[in-house]
């Protein structure tokens, strides 16, 4: 019954549920890098905010853009 019944029942919710959480974590993650990381993408775009330099951030925001289209992707399957 499980198998058969509530498992499939549930999985589009699991899934919406696993999407939200991980475009959760991505944005936390990048967060606590910004604020006490010395490397990393998150220390990255601070670094280049605080010093104006303009190409890099809008480089380390284009990956971060693409690193959470890859996981939606994956997780839209």
């Amino acid at each position: 019954m499980l198998r058969r019944l509530v498992l499939p029942g549930a999985w589009p919710v699991l899934r919406a549920g696993l999407r939200l959480s991980l475009n959760a974590a991505i944005v936390v993650l990048i967060s606590v890098e910004m604020l006490s990381g010395h490397d990393g993408l998150g220390a990255a775009v601070w670094q280049s905010w605080q010093t104006m330099r303009v190409e890099q951030l809008y480089g380390t925001l284009l990956v971060l853009a693409m690193l959470g289209l890859v996981f939606n992707r994956c997780l839209g399957r």
